[in-house]
């Protein structure tokens, strides 16, 4: 089974203010706009349904995530259009956000941009690496100024099933937000 093995960097979302969505997707190789959503889940486990849409193509897959001990499990299928037509309103939360691909030096950056209607409320990104990778050596330059948060491997407070919670993502970003300027001070 495949081992989920990813870093995660949290984005200020002053990188809007420099540039927008359409200079991003420039720079970018893809872009998708994403919809998931949980359908069940136990302790250290859950099952979704993600729905991506990219250049009018839809796609769907399921993904089943199980953390053991110190791993996380996560086997993703292509589910049929039907399939996930009839599977999607068993969701009992979800999340939107557009994901921007960027490929630099062998890695795949995933850039996702978390939103409630069309407003962005947090950026992540992340690079997936073999298991035994460490971490890279440096996030691509258009994100390195904008960074706000290195998340630990074994920090689970930033896993989309959390960020999907709009509440609890915008304080999540105010707390890091406020560590920031309280580092910076000193």
């Amino acid at each position: 089974m495949p081992t989920e093995h990813e870093f995660k960097y949290v984005i200020s979302l002053d990188l809007l203010q420099e540039q927008n969505e359409q200079q991003i997707a420039s720079i970018c190789q893809e872009v998708k706009d994403i919809q998931q959503g949980v359908i069940c889940h136990g302790p250290g486990m859950y099952l979704r349904i993600r729905k991506c849409i990219q250049k009018q193509n839809v796609n769907w897959h399921m993904t089943f995530k199980l953390k053991d001990a110190d791993r996380t499990i996560e086997i993703e299928t292509p589910i049929e259009d039907r399939d996930g037509e009839d599977l999607w309103p068993r969701c009992y939360w979800s999340l939107s956000k557009t994901r921007y691909i960027y490929k630099k030096d062998e890695i795949f950056w995933e850039i996702d941009f978390f939103k409630s209607k069309n407003d962005v409320y947090f950026i992540l990104a992340e690079a997936e690496l073999p298991e035994e990778a460490p971490r890279p050596k440096k996030i691509p330059k258009f994100l390195r100024k904008f960074l706000l948060y290195e998340v630990p491997l074994t920090d689970d407070r930033f896993s989309n099933k959390r960020l999907g919670k709009i509440d609890y993502a915008k304080k999540m970003y105010a707390h890091l937000l406020k560590e920031r300027i309280e580092e910076n001070v000193k």
